[in-house]
């Protein structure tokens, strides 16, 4: 195990980050931060093995904490959680309210901006990251000790595996929001996306969950091979920005499993996707206008695609949803991976 890491800068109130990285034996490279254990950059080959960074992020630690939730670990709970409320045990527990009336990813000093715990295991090619959230952290019960490790592998695969376990019974969803950009282009409307999917869960305008699970409308279904740039128009007609939906897997029994494939037609990259969630929140980058990232690149709406392996959104309140409750003595567990490749 080492700690050897360059500098990533210094957070506002002046902690120092760390900045790491992993190559493996085609040359490709991965490097991260402890600030959220964020997955800050993945430099992958294309069809003409020209080399360039899919991951859309920013050159230090200062773009993290000004544009949240960028390619971080989220949580303690991804998604949203309705009026940031559950009750557990016959105990109503109030969570911060970050999203108006909601509760979005763990709160406002949720794992994304917290300086993690690292060490490289350089015989391994992984990276693993430990966090305890007291008891109490944005509402949460319980204290939690979380680890993510990330692995990149010889067969271009980045494993990611999280763990978790509690000594209070609490609420745990974790992921990771990176904004993937296949063509490292400036808009990813001309990806194509096949995931094995065959429904979905209807939200209202706040985006919480009805509760329901429905077959899924043609304006969101990935289940055969679809232009993701023609979705989101069919969003916008319905006056939405873009594409913010969970859409649930045909087969989820919490297994690892392969679930589909991101294909930039251009640069001839491909994105292939395993996990043992159970759905995955597909975000297109509806609210980015401008933003400043690596060197001085400038992201527009629809500059990157998130495929957030996950259990649905607000399940501590729906009970026909997977649960996400965790007990002491348990293990919470997840694994996904994302296997990088070019069109054959």
């Amino acid at each position: 195990m080492t700690n050897k890491a360059d500098s990533f800068g210094t957070t506002v109130d002046g902690q120092p980050v760390s900045l790491v990285s992993l190559t493996n034996a085609s040359g490709l490279e991965a490097r991260f931060t402890d600030y959220g254990a964020t997955w800050v950059s993945m430099t992958t080959p294309d069809q003409e093995n020209q080399f360039a960074d899919i991951l859309i992020g920013f050159d230090d630690v200062s773009g993290y904490e000004t544009n949240p939730f960028i390619s971080n670990i989220v949580g303690r709970y991804a998604n949203r959680i309705s009026e940031g409320r559950f009750t557990l045990d016959n105990i109503q527990h109030q969570l911060d309210l970050n999203e108006g009336q909601n509760h979005l990813h763990g709160g406002a000093d949720n794992l994304s901006v917290k300086i993690w715990r690292w060490q490289k295991d350089a015989a391994s090619n992984l990276i693993r990251f430990t966090y305890l959230s007291p008891d109490g952290e944005c509402g949460y019960p319980g204290n939690l000790a979380i680890d993510v490790t990330y692995q990149l592998t010889d067969q271009n695969e980045m494993i990611i595996t999280y763990g978790a376990t509690t000594d209070r019974a609490t609420h745990i969803n974790l992921t990771n929001h990176a904004y993937f950009n296949l063509g490292a282009s400036e808009r990813i409307c001309a990806h194509i996306l096949h995931l094995d999917v065959d429904s979905y869960t209807p939200v209202d305008q706040l985006l919480i969950p009805t509760g329901h699970i429905s077959p899924i409308p043609d304006s969101l279904d990935f289940s055969a091979p679809a232009e993701v740039g023609a979705k989101i128009r069919s969003r916008k007609k319905l006056g939405e920005t873009g594409i913010d939906h969970n859409l649930i897997f045909a087969d989820h029994t919490g297994r690892l499993r392969t679930q589909g494939q991101l294909v930039d037609p251009k640069s001839g990259r491909t994105l292939t996707l395993a996990t043992s969630e159970p759905g995955v929140q597909i975000y297109t980058a509806n609210h980015f206008d401008g933003i400043a990232g690596k060197n001085n690149k400038i992201y527009q709406q629809h500059a990157g695609m998130c495929l957030e392996t996950q259990h649905y959104p607000d399940s501590p309140n729906q009970s026909t949803f997977p649960s996400t409750l965790l007990r002491p003595g348990e293990t919470f567990t997840s694994t996904t991976v994302f296997r990088f490749g070019v069109i054959k």
